[in-house]
């Protein structure tokens, strides 16, 4: 693996010294001018708040923003930051400055896209990777509509020979020195441009081949994404729902089954998002995911073939559960992380669950930071989910890097299902290699849903050296306020649309804790946690729970 590892540093190394020299500039400028003969649809919506905060200068995400300042595209503050570089090369905020619309928003984005080009011309590794050039590829052709069409021919020329340029070197990328987690990207923007600039038959070929190899390395069986991340996965649906509408629109049949295997798999993709759905319209919070945009996904199910509209109860492949009776929705997560190269955005939440009522979520995980790597880090902690935690150790070895290191096996499932309800009992042993003890879980929900009773196990074969502590946490979103009742024996939770539920337990010491939500945007919200809490030995400890809706 070593040896790997030196080999692709020193291959990266002359890659980049090839592509930064004076023959290989001029090698991007081909013979030719090629011509535009297609333009994508862009069908998702812009942020106009944001379109506003471009055109003053500055990149605005969710609360947080950063200005160009003089240094212009080549500021270090974006440049060096894991986030904010991607946000700015990608160029995915050209529909906001279509969603502001009007000649602000029109100019805003040829003044972006001049300058991009003035700075970049050439090959630069700080701006030219495999994913970010293919995403710009696309999305310069999915607005070109937008901000070139009615522009002068000069500034119409200049970005077709700068699209042009980037498609050539994108091309000329070995497919086995992309990323995975780049590889669809890049296909994308191999595919618009081959498709939409004339004589790019060579990008198109390379594009479909990518493409599969995209989705058969990425997306699992069950149509979830390999890092088990619900955003992830409505990431690449989006970019796959896009391609294949383009493939529609220009009645391209392809060479290969590339396309074929695209419009399976996005099937599968949007099954797999109608699991997550919460009722609310927004994803759970699992493995680096906000809530997101409810109308995102709706969307994407809106232009989904309706064969998709199928719910799932489960996805297996990805590790999940989902138990839904009447108005009530649980999702369990009864996975463990993929593999390093996979688990970037995974969390230490074996057996977490949320649960909400309605519209209204009621138990959350506390989310990430989509912005700031020292809060997303913080946040990938098992105690930032609502599970077991042992002697305040994540139950998977979270990395300096953000990745997982040492995992446990896949846990032990069983599923019941019943006229009086539904059974799940999951176990995990991410505690046995450094504790000794294995933690196991069983959720019950009644036929109609307002009775949730619920066994967290600790056990251990052997009387433990040292006694350590646990604690259950249950995280509630912000909206829920909570009270401790019954002398403090009892939690009673209530939620905006006045309905209660009494939380009560046997087998620990409950208390509230102050915790936080980053279900949405940069900045975290107050919010409460139930905690239970106890010391192990050894041997068994159940702990049981109970949720239940008053009147």
């Amino acid at each position: 693996m070593m040896l790997d590892d030196l080999f692709g540093k020193l291959y990266d190394k002359a890659h980049e010294m090839t592509c930064g020299s004076i023959l290989y500039r001029l090698s991007l400028l081909g013979t030719q001018s090629a011509q535009l003969i297609q333009t994508p649809s862009d069908i998702w919506q812009g942020d106009a708040g944001r379109g506003q905060w471009l055109c003053s200068g500055s990149f605005e995400f969710e609360g947080t923003q950063i200005a160009l300042g003089k240094d212009g595209w080549e500021n270090d503050a974006i440049l060096t930051h894991p986030f904010w570089a991607g946000y700015a090369m990608r160029f995915d905020w050209l529909r906001d400055l279509k969603a502001l619309g009007g000649d602000v928003g029109r100019l805003g984005a040829r003044h972006y896209v001049k300058d991009w080009i003035d700075c970049y011309h050439n090959w630069d590794a700080r701006a030219w990777g495999a994913g970010w050039t293919g995403r710009r590829i696309a999305n310069w052709l999915s607005h070109f509509e937008f901000f070139a069409r009615s522009a002068p021919d000069d500034f119409i020329d200049l970005v077709i020979a700068s699209l042009s340029r980037q498609l050539r070197h994108l091309t000329r990328v070995p497919a086995h020195r992309i990323r995975e987690d780049e590889m669809l990207q890049a296909a994308k923007g191999l595919i618009f441009g081959g498709l939409c600039l004339e004589g790019q038959e060579i990008a198109l070929a390379q594009g479909e081949a990518l493409l599969k190899k995209a989705l058969e390395a990425q997306i699992l069986a069950d149509g979830g994404h390999v890092s088990r991340s619900p955003q992830i996965l409505l990431d690449w649906a989006c970019d796959c729902m896009d391609i294949l509408m383009l493939v529609r629109k220009c009645h391209y049949t392809g060479h290969s089954d590339a396309f074929g295997v695209l419009a399976q798999t996005l099937d599968r993709m949007v099954q797999a998002l109608r699991f997550f759905r919460c009722k609310d319209g927004k994803l759970p919070l699992f493995n680096g995911a906000q809530e997101g945009d409810a109308n995102r996904l709706e969307t994407l199910f809106r232009y989904a073939d309706n064969r998709s509209r199928k719910v799932l109860s489960a996805l297996p492949e990805s590790g999940y559960e989902r138990l839904v009776q009447d108005k009530t929705q649980i999702i369990f997560d009864v996975g463990v992380p993929p593999k390093r190269k996979h688990n970037h955005a995974t969390h230490a939440g074996l057996l977490a669950f949320e649960c909400s009522y309605g519209k209204e979520r009621l138990i959350v995980n506390c989310g990430t930071h989509p912005v700031c790597p020292e809060w997303g880090h913080i946040l990938k902690s098992s105690a930032a989910h609502s599970t077991l935690i042992v002697d305040e150790r994540n139950s998977c070895e979270i990395l300096p890097d953000g990745h997982i290191g040492r995992t446990p096996a896949a846990p032990k499932l069983r599923k019941t299902e019943n006229r009086h309800g539904v059974l799940i009992e999951a176990e995990h042993a991410g505690y046995e290699v450094s504790l000794g003890l294995t933690h196991m879980r069983r959720l019950f929900m009644t036929e109609r849903g307002h009775d949730i009773r619920g066994e967290d196990l600790l056990m251990a074969e052997n009387t433990l050296k040292d006694e350590v502590g646990y604690a259950i946490r249950f995280h509630l979103h912000p909206r829920a306020q909570v009270t401790l009742v019954q002398g403090g024996t009892e939690a009673l939770i209530k939620l905006p649309s006045g309905a209660g539920w009494r939380f009560r337990q046997d087998g620990a010491s409950l208390g509230l804790e102050a915790s936080i939500y980053l279900g949405k945007g940069t900045i975290p919200r107050k919010t409460n946690q139930i905690v239970l809490s106890g010391r192990f030995t050894g041997g068994l400890d159940v702990v049981k729970w109970a949720l239940q809706l008053e009147g």
